[in-house]
């Protein structure tokens, strides 16, 4: 072999498949129809509020395996660099924080905009169907503690940190659309209008993520916001 086929072989072999990547959307988004279509319906009867059934069953059967998936793909990799340097955790930068605040504002306002769609049209944006109820039970409030964490840093490490640099490489500028694209696959479980009205977070999360190259960013989006919807929900102001 020569220099310059030596030279395509490395060049080639530092473009990752996509395959495996690709599939773990797909995987997951099973495991979340599953899930929604199933478990949660089947505790439910058994008197467990859908929404804590729901953390519980998605920690165990969703969450763990996006988790140990992106540990495999990473292990798969022949990276050198530092954990923290590879899934980009990088210092968020002044103009890493304008990007979020923007991103906040535009994203709220356009899911507040959908919602009143949905409402108007009859589409729910309750993916379990259920009937509005404070919390009462201390154990929510401590599976909550558990799933939330484990659900934003497990999807965003695994999407944004691990997928998105490897699509990147595959595919330049384009790669968030299609970890966008996936994204909507891995909510399939859900209905149409709860998919509706996360769209605009489905979009600025991948988009802003690649644009920063920092996972942080994405992290910080998702918590920021998720938790208004998590305190609502445990309010049961929705």
């Amino acid at each position: 072999m020569n220099l310059s086929d030596s030279s395509t072989q490395s060049h080639n072999q530092s473009i990752p498949r996509l395959t495996g990547d690709v599939a773990l959307f797909f995987v997951a988004g099973f495991f979340v129809f599953i899930v929604t279509r199933f478990g949660v319906p089947s505790l439910a009867r058994f008197g467990v509020d859908k929404f804590a059934a729901w953390m519980f069953l998605s920690v165990l059967f969703v969450f763990t395996p996006i988790i140990a998936g992106g540990v495999f793909l990473l292990r798969t990799e022949n990276t050198k660099d530092p954990l923290k340097t590879r899934l980009r955790l990088q210092s968020l930068t002044k103009r890493d924080w304008q990007w979020v605040f923007l991103a906040v504002i535009i994203i709220g306002v356009t899911s507040l905009g959908l919602k009143i769609l949905c409402d108007k049209i009859g589409l729910s944006v309750d993916p379990f169907d259920r009937q509005p109820a404070p919390w009462t039970k201390w154990w929510m409030f401590a599976l909550w503690a558990i799933y939330w964490p484990v659900n934003i840093l497990g999807e965003e490490f695994t999407w944004r940190g691990v997928i998105l640099p490897r699509m990147e490489r595959r595919m330049a500028n384009k790669a968030w659309a299609l970890n966008s694209l996936l994204w909507v696959i891995f909510h399939a479980g859900f209905n149409i209008g709860t998919i509706l009205v996360t769209i605009p977070t489905i979009i600025l999360v991948p988009l802003l993520s690649q644009k920063t190259k920092n996972t942080w960013v994405a992290v910080i989006l998702h918590a920021v916001l998720s938790l208004p919807g998590m305190i609502a929900i445990s309010r049961g102001l929705v």
